[in-house]
């Protein structure tokens, strides 16, 4: 029974379609010739027949179709069913008188031919459709998962080499702060690494790796920035795309500290009420500061696709420029 269950499920659904086509077709003529003929004659009638339509309409299926509507060939694909339809009548005419001894209808021969032609290929139009939208959908997902590779693998040398920098600008001054930071960055790398090939890891481990980004950020600027890091959890039990928040936060240092002279803040904000998390990330400007130009840089521009990828119509961005501050406003619904 487990076999034959196994069986019927590989069938295709079209399958079923054509079964219940043919059944529910010939099954009241079944019935009305049992009411005349002995149950093994109406079998045998009915059987012939749904064998000689069966014929006709399948050869149009798999030949005719293929051959002529696959190349455009219209009119000849219509002219060729006229023919066969009108070759194929006369043929039953004769087949119904000579064995089974009375004369059919040539007119009811065609017209029922080219009705079943005309349910089958309703049938077939529509599963093709749903295999062309499955196919579809199919390549969307590979498109947008080839994106999101695309945009991660950016995202990662980014933030790395942005890092580098921060470390090569502190040895360029022999800081004795440079061991604790090259500290951090291993750690900040072996994050970065270890989730590299990760869809999702837990949003308490995304939160404390911005933790120690900001304390790298922190030990670099020492007296020169005022930089405040505020984490409103609790964070366990939910799931964030790895590198996500850390682009927002690296702004706001490289263009709200590293261009400024005198004092400086950054701001981080970072709440999870429900399943809607909030990350607001704002910083001082440099005075007389010039707008960015369109190509500079790549971490706000990706991590605003993987957005729209990852988190269509669950979002909520907002960015507000202003003369002496910068902030971001980021909504999740997780």
């Amino acid at each position: 029974m487990t076999n034959l269950g196994q069986m019927l499920r590989v069938v295709r659904p079209v399958v079923w379609f054509h079964l219940l086509v043919w059944t529910l077709f010939f099954l009241p003529t079944v019935l009305s010739y049992h009411s005349e003929y002995p149950a093994s004659s109406a079998l045998l009638m009915e059987g012939s027949y749904l064998f000689y339509f069966a014929v006709a309409i399948y050869f149009d299926r798999f030949l005719l179709r293929p051959w002529l509507l696959g190349c455009g060939h219209r009119v000849a694909y219509w002219v060729s069913t006229g023919v066969l339809a009108l070759a194929y009548g006369w043929a039953g005419v004769y087949v119904t008188e000579v064995f089974f001894g009375w004369r059919d209808s040539l007119v009811r021969l065609i017209t029922r031919f080219y009705f079943l032609g005309f349910i089958f290929a309703m049938i077939d139009a529509y599963f093709e459709n749903q295999r062309k939208e499955r196919h579809l959908h199919q390549l969307a997902a590979e498109h947008a998962h080839m994106q999101l590779s695309l945009l991660k693998a950016q995202v990662n040398p980014h933030f790395l080499f942005n890092t580098l920098n921060n470390l090569y600008a502190l040895t360029l001054h022999n800081s004795p702060q440079s061991p604790a930071v090259v500290l951090q960055l291993a750690e900040l790398m072996r994050y970065m690494f270890s989730t590299a090939p990760l869809e999702h890891v837990p949003l308490s481990k995304e939160v404390e790796h911005l933790r120690h980004y900001v304390e790298l950020e922190r030990l670099r600027l020492s007296q020169r920035a005022v930089v405040e890091f505020n984490a409103q959890g609790p964070f366990d039990g939910q799931q964030l795309p790895p590198m996500l928040l850390i682009p927002f936060v690296e702004n706001a240092f490289k263009h709200g500290v590293e261009a400024a002279t005198g004092r400086v803040f950054v701001t981080i904000d970072v709440a999870l009420q429900g399943r809607e998390l909030f990350l607001v990330v704002e910083n001082s400007k440099p005075a007389h500061a010039e707008p960015a130009p369109a190509n500079a840089g790549t971490g706000l521009p990706n991590v605003q696709k993987r957005l729209a990828l990852l988190f269509p119509g669950r979002h909520q961005l907002s960015i507000d420029d202003e003369a002496t501050t910068y902030r971001v406003s980021l909504q999740l619904a997780l």
